[in-house]
């Protein structure tokens, strides 16, 4: 019995961290109690200091077991900024969740120019939600980017002075939800290229006039669908309509049409073969 029960004891070692699906991540002093030194990020009270560090935790091929990580909101002052853009890869499976009462409270924000904020590459599964993506003064920042068959799929989401919304290549994206782009001079709002598909189904809301150079880019064997989504608010700027390859298509037209417009019921667009 001694032996069993010792036996006992350590296969729930073993397995014990498989079971805490939640992680925490809350700024460093002043404004929070985030550490990432040995920290596996799972105790709310001891949260880490970065999300990167938390998706770090995160075993390699764990399975298709996803994992839920808290990004505080409540600092004093706010908002809670997060530098550090993140990297989710190797097929992991990971929810990024701030607050859906105030989605600027937990800003995720880039720490260099050129950064795409949220990244999911090799097969990695990618939810986001109730978040600020916000480029916090750097140059051609990214907000979403997604690559090597991953599945991104985001909703209530606030893009602050980002350079490019969404970009994915050879993977799927899906906006499920409302997601908001406040000020700033975006080239491209949402593009697919080299084999993506991405689904536009969700309202998105424009504020303080943000300039966008494209809506929409098609690549290569690529599919953009808007299915029922629409588009409020103000917006400035240039060629604001989805094309293909950087040009318009063939018979020079822009598609799906000009901008802004509502694009329910505007179907599905094809990028054309190189």
């Amino acid at each position: 019995m001694k032996n069993f029960l010792a036996t006992l004891a350590l296969l729930f070692a073993l397995i014990a961290p498989a079971l805490a699906l939640d992680l925490y991540v809350a700024p460093p002093p002043p404004n929070g109690n985030g550490d990432n030194t040995n920290n596996n990020c799972q105790r709310q009270a001891s949260p880490c200091a970065t999300g990167q560090h938390a998706v770090d935790q995160i075993p390699l091929l764990n399975a298709g077991v996803g994992y839920d990580i808290y990004f505080a909101s409540n600092c004093q002052p706010g908002p809670c900024a997060y530098p550090g853009a993140i990297s989710i890869s190797f097929w992991k499976v990971v929810n990024l969740r701030g607050s859906c009462a105030n989605l600027t409270a937990a800003s995720l924000r880039p720490s260099a120019d050129n950064q795409t904020i949220v990244y999911a590459q090799d097969g990695a599964i990618v939810g986001v939600n109730c978040l600020e993506l916000n480029s916090g003064g750097f140059a051609n920042v990214g907000g979403l980017g997604g690559r090597q068959y991953s599945i991104l799929d985001f909703r209530w989401v606030y893009f602050t002075n980002i350079a490019v919304g969404i970009s994915i290549a050879t993977s799927t994206a899906s906006c499920t939800g409302p997601v908001y782009v406040n000020g700033g001079s975006m080239s491209v709002f949402a593009a697919a290229s080299n084999n993506g598909f991405l689904n536009m189904p969700c309202l998105m809301t424009l504020l303080n006039g943000p300039t966008i150079s494209y809506f929409a880019k098609v690549g290569y064997r690529s599919t953009i669908s808007f299915g029922g989504g629409s588009i409020s608010g103000g917006v400035s700027g240039g060629s604001q309509y989805a094309i293909v390859d950087g040009t318009l298509d063939a018979g020079g037209n822009a598609l799906p049409g000009s901008f802004p417009c509502n694009v329910a019921g505007s179907g599905t667009v094809w990028g054309l073969p190189q």
